[in-house]
């Protein structure tokens, strides 16, 4: 008989849940050397979305441009990261306080998950980050 069953890790922590539940996790990593806006690395996931990756990509544009000030989508495309197709949306925004903001999503599916990586930072300071928040998202391995 199967079990009803399974166990997740979570750094040091390990839980045993129900098969029926879904790992809806949010890492958050954060860069302590600025002044003027916290740099970070969201890592989030949900149950994947039927359909096309891109259309639900650009789908969220709208629900992001509610929720944050003076939003403007910069850019967008499909690409590889590893070996797993994604889509990425460039976003710049105002955030709470006032400080405009630069942010990459890069959706990628990964069997049954939705995986959403988020690198934000002060649009001031993007061009002097840029090659650091790419390395950090190159430095991601999906498993699955």
């Amino acid at each position: 008989m199967a079990s009803d069953k399974q166990q997740l890790r979570f750094h040091d922590v390990q839980v045993t849940v129900p098969s029926s539940w879904i790992d809806v996790s949010i890492v958050s990593l954060a860069g302590t050397d600025s002044r003027v806006f916290q740099p970070s690395l969201v890592i989030a996931r949900e149950e994947a979305p039927g359909g096309k990756l891109s259309a639900f990509a650009k789908s969220q544009v709208s629900d992001f441009s509610r929720q944050v000030r003076n939003h403007k989508l910069v850019g967008q495309k499909d690409i590889k990261l590893g070996d797993k197709d994604a889509h990425v949306l460039e976003h710049n925004f105002a955030s709470p306080d006032g400080v405009e903001v630069f942010q990459k999503q890069y959706f990628v599916i990964s069997g049954p998950e939705l995986i959403v990586l988020s690198v934000s930072c002060a649009l001031a300071e993007y061009s002097q980050r840029k090659a650091q928040l790419e390395q950090l998202i190159k430095s991601i391995k999906i498993d699955g």
